[in-house]
């Protein structure tokens, strides 16, 4: 939890754990501090991702980012939690304000069949944020996500991994490979946008189910709806 005075200027950060927080119920933020308008951010399962360093009375909410490192590709992201809140403080009358964390990311289940005589297959994510800031936004900067695969008997390969939100304005797309060999390149997020597949932010998980089917004239995508089936897109292979 990261604490920014009225003029949005950084004060302190909290590192809670959840045991504590549920046995007092509640979690001081200030104390002493002038009467005024404060901003509270807040994060959860940044477990991957690091925090943009902060210095005290320098630093602003602008300046707060929770990022992964974009040298590298990444097995996953986290699966973040955020909420941005103001609060008025006034002497002399405590202030308790609820925190209630928003889901920022979605998780994606893969299952590709039919790519059992790939050698080395891989399936990337490219275009999909490195983070989010301060109002939950995710950033510019993008990453790329290669998750692990597991085979099994019958040759399916099956991963999942978390990404960051993706927009309407987003560019996500999923590459299939075997090595250095491109199979197919699939626009996830413009799919998701011109299919109009509902995805339930209320959920426990907000779980994008995919599955692949790879042949000799095409690969095709399935994204699996809540409501109403499924979205079938061929697309031609290599």
């Amino acid at each position: 939890m990261f604490v920014f005075d009225p003029g949005g200027h950084y004060l302190k950060s909290i590192h809670a754990e959840n045991g504590p927080i549920a046995a007092s119920g509640s979690l001081t933020l200030l104390e002493g501090v002038p009467a005024g308008d404060y901003s509270v951010v807040s994060f959860a399962n940044a477990e991957r991702s690091a925090f943009t360093p902060m210095s005290a009375g320098v630093s602003t909410l602008d300046d707060l980012k929770v990022v992964l490192d974009n040298g590298t590709s990444h097995d996953t992201g986290d699966p973040l939690f955020h909420h941005y809140g103001h609060f008025h403080v006034q002497r002399g009358d405590p202030v308790v304000i609820p925190v209630l964390l928003d889901k920022c990311y979605y998780r994606i289940d893969l299952t590709v069949s039919g790519a059992e005589a790939a050698e080395d297959f891989t399936v990337t994510f490219q275009g999909a944020s490195s983070g989010i800031d301060y109002a939950g936004e995710t950033l510019a900067e993008s990453v790329l996500y290669r998750p692990p695969l597991k085979k099994t008997e019958e040759g399916i390969h099956t991963g999942t991994l978390c990404l960051p939100r993706f927009g309407d304005d987003s560019s996500v797309t999923m590459i299939l490979a075997s090595g250095a060999r491109k199979l197919a390149e699939i626009p996830l997020s413009e799919y998701l946008r011109n299919g109009d597949v509902p995805i339930d932010l209320t959920a426990k998980d907000v779980i994008i189910p995919i599955e692949v089917h790879v042949r000799t004239a095409a690969v095709t995508v399935t994204v699996n709806e809540w409501a109403e089936g499924a979205l079938q897109i061929p697309i031609v292979g290599h």
